[in-house]
């Protein structure tokens, strides 16, 4: 086998492990957060999902994490988008795991039970693969743990 060919080969398997690398799923809210309807919106201007260019880089900087607080060195640093900027003290910018169904035609939206955040992830269509993304957020504080909750229909 010629080294351009050997080189090719092993570039393509490579390419493979990585798309095929494994969706860490969210656990689903526990009984103990209580009733959906007692839980916290998080302002939708509040959040937003990181683009699918930078997804790979967010979910390599949570690591085994479901969140991470982002820290700044100067006020002007950005992360993913200018939204970034407008985060101020005393809250935090936040980056998040999250799941979801059908990208293309879901609403994401984040709620506080008690200490827990909670990502639900709204859509149209048939249940099928579950994938992963990261979203930004504004909050006051990191959350204790984060919940995932996909109910489909919007």
């Amino acid at each position: 086998m010629s080294p351009s060919v050997a080189l090719a080969t092993t570039l393509l398997l490579a390419s493979f492990s990585v798309l095929a690398a494994p969706v860490k799923l969210l656990k689903a809210p526990p009984e103990t957060l209580g009733p959906s309807s007692s839980w916290t919106a998080v302002e939708e201007a509040g959040f937003y999902e990181v683009s699918a260019s930078r997804v790979e880089q967010a979910l390599e900087w949570l690591g085994k994490k479901d969140s991470l607080v982002l820290e700044k060195e100067k006020p002007s640093d950005v992360f993913f988008q200018s939204a970034d900027v407008s985060c101020r003290a005393p809250n935090k910018i936040i980056l998040l795991r999250a799941n979801y169904i059908n990208g293309a035609t879901g609403k994401f939206s984040l709620y506080w039970a008690g200490k827990a955040l909670v990502v639900e992830h709204a859509f149209l269509g048939p249940q099928q693969v579950v994938h992963q993304t990261a979203i930004v957020a504004c909050l006051p504080r990191q959350p204790a743990a984060v919940h995932a909750l996909m109910p489909g229909a919007l």
